[in-house]
């Protein structure tokens, strides 16, 4: 096995590592700004919530697509 090879491995591993901690950081977000904006009122709270299931359902269903598709 060449220094080149483990290069690519090491590169695929990050780019995966990398896509979960993109996920998840813009999880923990959307999860922190919900919680904020309900404790300063309940109505602005639903509004926001409703929005970020709307964000998240939209970008799955881009993922989806794109999956499907077979990509670029």
């Amino acid at each position: 096995m060449m220094i080149g090879d483990l290069m690519k491995i090491f590169k695929a591993f990050l780019k995966k590592i990398w896509d979960v901690f993109d996920v998840l950081c813009f999880s923990l977000a959307a999860i922190t700004l919900n919680i904020t904006v309900f404790l300063m009122n309940l109505f602005a709270g639903g509004i926001t919530l409703t929005v970020t299931f709307i964000v998240f359902g939209v970008g799955s269903w881009f993922i989806s697509s794109k999956i499907t598709k077979g990509g670029d």
